[in-house]
């Protein structure tokens, strides 16, 4: 769609009973307690991450 956008990203990975993964392996957890809500950003999301009208026009 050609318009750039600054996002930060979390990744979830899963896995297919029928599929091999045993080539994968998890990096050490940093806080193996956390849960999604915990890591989430409380705080207002900036108005640099939407689009503007201009965008949506067309």
């Amino acid at each position: 769609f050609g318009v750039p956008q600054n996002r930060e990203r979390i990744y979830f990975v899963a896995f297919r009973e029928d599929i091999d993964s045993e080539g994968f392996s998890f990096p050490q957890p940093i806080n193996s307690n956390a849960c999604i809500k915990d890591i989430m950003e409380k705080e207002e999301v900036s108005v640099k991450y939407y689009l503007s009208d201009t965008y949506l026009e067309t």
